[in-house]
């Protein structure tokens, strides 16, 4: 037996990166259980079960290749290894022409920084919040860059106040509206 019959009778079938694994029980186990997470309406099949065995396992949990497969499945697709890494780089260059920087940056005029008050307080006025940075994008017509930009720079003269919560952004004159007053919850 040569050096190499040797290993590759020594390596088991289902550690095999490339070929098929084998549909043992555990991993019928494994598969059940991942349809229930992702399709928990749905009683699966065993054909269902067996035509997802080899997949189980390949990705890691809460990895975004992972939230692919699931999606794919969810879809009654199979998650084959080429197809989610496709979908993951569409997904990655989409996000990227999003982010890209498509314009050169705003000049923060007294026009530029009233149309962003009135957008400000027109929403608190319609809605009871602030507005979100698509709307402001929307209204613009600036590209996310261009946005956060100008937004930043309105921050940190004191034109706008916002933070991580959305629809947070108000006027530094205009105090949010304080959803639990603690006149009404008093402490005991």
């Amino acid at each position: 037996m040569s050096e190499h019959e040797a290993k590759t009778k020594m390596r088991p079938t289902q550690s095999s990166p490339r070929g098929p694994k084998s549909c043992t029980s555990e991993r019928q186990v494994k598969t059940r259980a991942w349809l229930a997470r992702v399709q928990p309406s749905q009683e699966p099949t065993q054909s269902r079960v067996e035509e997802l065995c080899e997949f189980v396992d390949r990705y890691l949990h809460g990895s975004p290749y992972q939230l692919i497969a699931d999606a794919m499945v969810r879809n009654d697709e199979i998650p084959r290894h080429a197809d989610v890494r496709r979908r993951y780089q569409r997904r990655k260059e989409a996000w990227e022409r999003r982010k890209a920087r498509s314009g050169e940056p705003i000049a923060l005029t007294p026009e530029v920084r009233n149309q962003i008050v009135e957008i400000v307080q027109t929403t608190w006025d319609d809605s009871r919040r602030g507005p979100y940075w698509s709307e402001i994008r929307e209204a613009t017509g600036w590209d996310s860059w261009q946005t956060q930009d100008i937004l930043q720079r309105l921050k940190a003269t004191g034109v706008v106040d916002f933070n991580r919560l959305s629809g947070s952004m108000n006027l530094p004159s205009q105090q949010p509206v304080d959803l639990d007053p603690p006149s009404l919850n008093p402490k005991t």
